[in-house]
């Protein structure tokens, strides 16, 4: 015979979908024309680099804000622009 309880739907232990990322950012809290810079060697930005623009195009798509990665001598920058549809509006 099977073993089991009955619990709140709070209380269940409810297994998260797919690896954790290895990039915890802030974007949700970026704001326009703000950036996030993540300091590292330029061999090791290049590396990185990759890896990084993913996760920022799934997130944007998931937020509906828009981002770009840049590699610079001082590593990564995030940075958060404005869509092209809000200014046309404005």
């Amino acid at each position: 015979m099977i073993q089991y309880r009955v619990v709140d739907a709070t209380e269940a232990p409810i297994p998260r979908k797919g690896p954790k990322y290895k990039w915890d950012l802030p974007l949700k809290e970026l704001r326009i024309e703000k950036a996030i810079v993540l300091h590292m060697s330029l061999t090791e930005a290049r590396q990185k680099a990759k890896a990084l623009r993913g996760y920022v195009t799934r997130q944007q798509k998931l937020l509906d804000i828009l981002f770009s990665v840049h590699v610079t001598e001082d590593g990564l920058v995030v940075l958060r622009r404005e869509l092209k549809d809000m200014k046309e509006s404005q």
